[in-house]
Formats: structure tokens, C-alpha cells, sequence
């Protein structure tokens, strides 16, 4: 990244709410399963056994990677909030950690899924790249993708 440009974390946050809240339940839906059944380890030849859509297949696996890619305490509340839906209230209490702990890592959690969703989709040549970080430049905010 330019200097020039910094990453709005919040916004990217959200960005990564919407994206997960509608693509995991999409794909999920595709293939059969249930968010609470990425808990599990699976393999990429587990998903493409689950549809004969491999661009589904794909994008689950992708998504599923970049999340347990994360740092451990960033997979926890990014698994519990999307794997498990459950509320950040509940995600606390699960984690035993506070308000505001909770909050600061659901943005440096969001942050670091979307830079791995990034690596993901280069890795595995998608062309059409999904870029969910929000950038600053000079005060304005620029969405990507």
C-alpha cells in the first residue's frame, strides 16, 4: 500500500459483515451444509465433492481458508459471530473477554480475513477479485470491488 493510503478498519469491517452475512450462507446453501458444519476441518476436495459447481466449491473453500488462516483468537470470534451466528454479546461471554476487546478484534479479525480472502483468490487465479477493505486517500474513503 501507498503511504497515502491507509485502510478504514470499520468500514472494512462492515464490508466483511455484508460479504460474509450473504456469500457463506449462499454457498453454504449450494452445497448442503449448514455454517455450524465449517467447524470441521475439510480439505478443498471436500468441498468439491459437496457440488458439482466448482466455482461454489471454491469460494466456500476460499472463504473457510481465509478465516482459519486468521490468527487463533481472530478464527474464535470469526468462527463464533459466522460459523456459529451467534451474537457479539454471546461471542463475549464465550471468549470471557470484555466489550471492548471484543470489538477491537472483530475489526483487527475482519481486517486480516479480508488481506487473506486476497492471497486466496490470487493463489487460486481468480480473476475476478473481491477486495473487501475500505481505503482512505487524503480523508476520502475509496471502496474496491
Amino acid at each position: 500500500m501507498k503511504d497515502n493510503k491507509s485502510v478504514n478498519l470499520k468500514a472494512t469491517s462492515r464490508s466483511v459483515k455484508r460479504f460474509l452475512s450473504n456469500y457463506l450462507k449462499m454457498f453454504c446453501l449450494r452445497t448442503g451444509l449448514k455454517t455450524t458444519d465449517l467447524n470441521k476441518n475439510f480439505s478443498q476436495k471436500d468441498f468439491t465433492l459437496l457440488t458439482s459447481d466448482q466455482n461454489t466449491a471454491l469460494g466456500l473453500y476460499i472463504i473457510y481458508q481465509a478465516i482459519n488462516n486468521c490468527d487463533a483468537k481472530y478464527q474464535a470470534i470469526l468462527k463464533k459471530l459466522y460459523f456459529d451466528n451467534k451474537r457479539q454479546l454471546d461471542v463475549m461471554n464465550d471468549l470471557s473477554i470484555t466489550h471492548n476487546t471484543a470489538w477491537r478484534w472483530r475489526l483487527e479479525a475482519s481486517n486480516q480475513f479480508a488481506a487473506n480472502l486476497i492471497k486466496l483468490q490470487k493463489q487460486f487465479g481468480i480473476n475476478d477479485l473481491k477486495d473487501l477493505r475500505v481505503f482512505e486517500e487524503q480523508g476520502v474513503k475509496i471502496m474496491l470491488n
